[in-house]
């Protein structure tokens, strides 16, 4: 069993954050395992659409988001 934020087969830490468009599964893999997650998430006869994000950086869009939301609210960052 994988736990959210790690590898889906490793359970290390991830560099790669991948979703599926249309039903919106999100899983997390390694540089080692990007690929065969890429593979478990395909589905049988579709065409699947996988958004593959460099985890560190979708942290640090998050953050920067919440930072722009507070500003906005005119509450400090």
């Amino acid at each position: 069993m994988s736990f959210a934020y790690r590898c889906e087969v490793c359970d290390a830490e991830p560099v790669w954050r991948l979703t599926r468009i249309g039903d919106v599964v999100l899983s997390w893999a390694c540089s080692n395992h990007l690929s065969e997650v890429a593979e478990r998430l395909q589905r049988d006869h579709e065409v699947t659409r996988l958004e593959v994000v460099l985890y560190a950086k979708s942290i640090e869009w998050a953050e920067m988001s919440r930072a722009l939301d507070r500003i906005a609210e005119g509450r400090a960052p």
